[in-house]
């Protein structure tokens, strides 16, 4: 059995510091991670029995499902906590991380903030756990997992089809479970409709919904009563090309 861990918060603004070091950059763009001692991390109370293999060569969505299937213990709470998706970025997944998130490929003057968006979560805004290189995959799975399905993994699939998913879904109304399922599922219900300028229709959707939520607390919603929203701007929809 393998113990997940944390970072302390000391460590982390430590690091965040010496982000402007040319010698810790170089680290990144070699596929090393700082050094850290035992003291700057912390046990949780959660243990796993391997950490599992994420590949760059894999789609997201199959590298979503392997990580939430390995880590499905983890509570929203602990998904919430910064530290956590540091540790995992730099310890157990930061081989992954340097082939997905090659920071050599970064003009030298975006480095150190590509570092930051990738490999730390520095604000507790949902957008910021999407751009993690790994919070993003548990979240998503996390968001989309139906234990009550004949393919439980179906929304995961769905989500990661699609960079705007993952951009405008989380960024315009948060970590809502049943929005996030709605929305989803009424792609997948209807599709006629999206079988042509499917981003431009869903990024149109997103904007109604966010301007719906100033009279609606949509995420209180069931997903039942989301999806009738939705479909509320069916034939307009259909004429959005752009």
């Amino acid at each position: 059995m393998e113990r997940i861990k944390v970072f302390t918060t000391t460590f982390l603004d430590q690091l965040g510091q010496r982000l402007q070091s040319k010698e810790i950059i170089n680290g990144y763009v070699e596929g090393r991670a700082p050094n850290y001692s035992n003291s700057d991390t912390k046990d949780t109370l959660i243990e796993i029995d391997v950490f599992p293999k994420l590949a760059a060569d894999k789609e997201e969505f199959e590298n979503a499902q392997i990580l939430y299937e390995s880590m499905r213990d983890i509570d929203r709470t602990m998904a919430s906590d910064q530290r956590l998706w540091a540790w995992l970025a730099h310890v157990p997944f930061m081989e992954y991380m340097a082939k997905r998130w090659p920071v050599a490929d970064q003009h030298e003057e975006k480095r150190a903030a590509y570092i930051v968006n990738h490999w730390f979560v520095k604000t507790q805004t949902s957008s910021s756990y999407m751009r993690h290189g790994i919070a993003m995959l548990w979240w998503g799975a996390y968001m989309t997992y139906n234990s009550e399905s004949d393919y439980p993994f179906e929304l995961t699939k769905e989500l990661f089809s699609m960079q705007d998913y993952t951009r405008t879904i989380f960024g315009m109304l948060g970590r809502s479970n049943n929005f996030v399922r709605a929305l989803l599922e009424y792609v997948i219900e209807n599709p006629h409709l999206f079988e042509s300028h499917k981003e431009a229709r869903i990024r149109f959707l997103m904007r109604r919904l966010n301007y719906e939520g100033g009279y609606k607390i949509i995420p209180s919603l069931s997903v039942s009563e989301i999806k009738k929203l939705i479909n509320k701007y069916k034939n307009i929809t259909e004429e959005i090309t752009d």
